[in-house]
C-alpha cells in the first residue's frame, strides 16, 4: 500500500518438456503467495470508532462491566451503572474503542501446484493425466469478546465487591419493581408493586463486559484441495473419437475459533461468595468452576479465564469420484 504495509509476495515456476522422442510431454507448475495484514490501528481515520456524526464513539460493552436495570425513585445511577477498577459503582461514562484490533486486509498464505502429462501409446490412442493441489490459510481477528448484555443473575454480596457497592446493589434488589408508576412527563415516581424477587439477595441484570483479558477473537481457516484425473482418448475409422476418464478429488476445511466465551460458565463464575477462605463459586454446578471478578477492567485472573474460555474447531471434507466416457463423430448416413 502507499503506507508501506500489507506487502504481497509471490512466485510462480513453470517447467516442462517432451520425452520419448516427442511422444510424451510433462508440464509442472508451483506457485506461492503471501499477503500481509493491515489493521484499523494502522490508519489514523480508523483508530477510533465513531458514530454516525463522526464523533468518537465506543461500545458500552466495556472493559469495566456495565449493567442496565430498572431504576427506582431517587436512584443515583438512573438505571445504568458501571464498575470502576476497584469494583465500586459509578455512572455509565466510559465506552470501549473496538476498532484497533479489527483488520482491513486479512493475512493469507497460498500454495498451488499443477502437473499435466500426456503420452501417445500409438497412432490411435493417447494417455492423459492431470494433478492439482491448493492450500490456503487465512487468519482473522476482531475485538475481544464480551457478554454483550446477555441476562445474568448477580448476588448482591458478591465476594469481589466492596461494601459500598454491596449496599448499593442491595438497595436495587430491595426496590425491584414489577409495576412502576410514571408521572405525566414519563418520570418514574413510584412503584405499585415490588417484584416477587425483591430482597432475595440477587438482581437480574443485563451485563456488558468486554473480556479484554482473553485477547482478540481469532479465527483460522485452512482449505486444502487436490484432484487427480487420468484417462485414455483416441480415434478410429475416419471421424470417430472416443474418451474414457476417471477423476478423484478431495476438499477439506479446518476452522478454528479461539478466545470466545461460554455464557453459561460466565454465569457460574459471576456468582461468587467468600466463606472465609477466599472467593468460591456460589452454585458450583460445574466442579471446575473458578470464580471471576468481572467488574473492574483487568480483574479476571488466569483460572477464571481458563474456565470461561471457549475454543471451537470444525473440520469439513468432501470427496468426489467421477468416471465417464464419450464417443463423437459423424454418423454413417
Amino acid at each position: 500500500t502507499q503506507e508501506g504495509d500489507g506487502q504481497t509476495y509471490g512466485f510462480d515456476l513453470t517447467t516442462g518438456g517432451n520425452f520419448a522422442g516427442g511422444r510424451g510431454n510433462l508440464v509442472f507448475n508451483v506457485g506461492y503467495t503471501k499477503i500481509g495484514e493491515v489493521s484499523q490501528a494502522d490508519r489514523t481515520f480508523s483508530r477510533q470508532a465513531k458514530d454516525e456524526l463522526l464523533n468518537p464513539f465506543g461500545s458500552f460493552v466495556a472493559e469495566q462491566a456495565t449493567t442496565f436495570y430498572f431504576p427506582f425513585p431517587d436512584d443515583p445511577f438512573g438505571g445504568c451503572i458501571q464498575f470502576d477498577p476497584d469494583s465500586q459503582l459509578q455512572d455509565c461514562v466510559d465506552g470501549y474503542n473496538f476498532n484497533p484490533p479489527n483488520l482491513f486486509q486479512l493475512p493469507q498464505q497460498r500454495w498451488t501446484a499443477t502437473a499435466l502429462g500426456r503420452f501417445e501409446i500409438n497412432d490411435r490412442a493417447e494417455f492423459f493425466t492431470r494433478a492439482s493441489f491448493a492450500n490456503t490459510r487465512t487468519d482473522t481477528k476482531i475485538a475481544p469478546t464480551g457478554t454483550f448484555f446477555a441476562p445474568f443473575r448477580l448476588n448482591v454480596n458478591n465476594a469481589f465487591l466492596g461494601q459500598a457497592a454491596r449496599d448499593q446493589l442491595a438497595a436495587i434488589d430491595n426496590n425491584e419493581c414489577e409495576e412502576p408508576v410514571f408521572d405525566d412527563d414519563d418520570v418514574l415516581v413510584g412503584c405499585d408493586q415490588l417484584a416477587a424477587t425483591a430482597g432475595d439477595g440477587f438482581i437480574d441484570v443485563e451485563l456488558g463486559r468486554r473480556i479484554t483479558e482473553l485477547g482478540s477473537r481469532d479465527s483460522f481457516f485452512e482449505n486444502t484441495a487436490y484432484q487427480f484425473v487420468g484417462g485414455l482418448r483416441g480415434s478410429f475409422a475416419e471421424t470417430q473419437r472416443w474418451e474414457v476418464f476417471a477423476q478423484y478429488g478431495r476438499t477439506s476445511r479446518n476452522q478454528r475459533f479461539a478466545n470466545d466465551t461460554s455464557l453459561a460458565r460466565v454465569q457460574q463464575s459471576l456468582l461468587a461468595v467468600d466463606l472465609g477462605d477466599g472467593p468460591v463459586c456460589l452454585d458450583p454446578v460445574d466442579a471446575n468452576c473458578a470464580p471471576g471478578n468481572f467488574f473492574g477492567p483487568g480483574n479476571l485472573d488466569a483460572a477464571a479465564l481458563d474456565y470461561i474460555r471457549l475454543n471451537i474447531q470444525q473440520i469439513d471434507s468432501l470427496d468426489q469420484l467421477v468416471a465417464g466416457g464419450s464417443l463423437t463423430g459423424d454418423l454413417p448416413f
